[in-house]
């Protein structure tokens, strides 16, 4: 039985997805063993940077290690100067899954794609991601669904139709 959502595109919307794929890429350990180094690498370049001659240095040290903490506002702030630059982007696109594949259209354009093109679909806590390439996704809030049940009826298509990665995160 095919399975219609509504999806309205925002910069909430892509902020949402960014984070859940940022939160899918990175385990929590890996994350806080980094985060503890970008922290040693910010203090000890402040220490070059203040107390050394070798100020640049520093200064680069400093800055590789602050980056990742800003980068989620600069991910943000793009979105949004990308909405403001191209209002079309707030288009309202209709999906459907179904036993053969996804298919999705809005009025700028139409398209559809089978499971087997698909690498991989996670369900994670705000809906489903949905991966044609590792770093290529739909992003599917679970705000689109009527029911939980519809996500994992989607879960379980996908899988009958082909994609051999799934993960619940």
């Amino acid at each position: 039985m095919p399975i219609t959502i509504t999806l309205n595109l925002s910069p909430e919307t892509l902020a949402e997805g960014s984070r859940a794929h940022r939160d899918l890429q990175a385990r929590l350990f890996f994350r806080v063993f980094l985060n503890l180094f970008r922290i040693v690498t910010v203090v000890v370049g402040y220490h070059w940077f203040v107390h050394r001659d070798t100020m640049l240095f520093g200064l680069a040290l400093m800055l590789f290690g602050v980056y990742p903490f800003v980068q989620p506002f600069i991910n943000r702030w793009r979105i949004e100067r990308r909405f403001r630059q191209h209002p079309e982007l707030y288009e309202v696109s209709t999906w459907t899954f179904d036993d053969a594949g996804v298919s999705s259209s809005a009025d700028s354009a139409s398209s559809s794609a089978h499971w087997k093109s698909m690498t991989a679909i996670a369900s994670v806590r705000g809906g489903i991601m949905l991966y044609a390439f590792p770093s290529v996704y739909n992003w599917f809030p679970a705000s689109c669904f009527k029911s939980p049940e519809q996500v994992r009826e989607i879960i379980d298509m996908a899988v009958a139709g082909g994609i051999t990665s799934h993960r619940n995160v």
